[in-house]
């Protein structure tokens, strides 16, 4: 059944470059990620937390863990959709993020992670 959901619930993230800006004298760069989690399934889902990595130029990436988003953790109903929009300034023009929804079925208490696609963030509006 889990197998099944999981195949059903589609993640996309899109990213956009919003501007860069310089605080305390270092250069940062705003991205907006526009996160949207469709339920093709059969079964009403709930979102429980994210796990992200953020990569940049440092050798150690930035990680992002939480409920749901924003502390929300939405119950998502089968043929809805969820949209969710964050910020992440970040001190270099180019990385990317990738990370792991953990999510659970409303009605089985059953629990499930799907991992998402590596998402490309860059300042050059090709990469995008």
């Amino acid at each position: 059944m889990i197998a099944d959901v999981k195949a059903a619930i589609h993640l996309s993230l899109t990213p956009r470059f919003k501007g860069r800006f310089i605080t305390k004298d270092i250069s940062m760069f705003l991205y907006e990620c526009s996160i949207c989690i469709e339920n093709r399934s059969e079964e009403v889902i709930q979102l429980l937390g994210k796990h992200w990595f953020i990569h940049t130029r440092d050798e150690t990436p930035s990680e992002i863990v939480g409920l749901g988003f924003d502390g929300n953790a939405p119950i998502i109903h089968p043929g809805e959709s969820f949209i969710h929009h964050t910020l992440l300034p970040l001190d270099t023009f180019f990385g990317f993020i990738q990370g792991d929804y953990s999510f659970q079925l409303a009605q089985h208490n059953e629990v499930f992670i799907i991992t998402t696609e590596k998402i490309i963030l860059s300042s050059a509006p090709y990469l995008n």
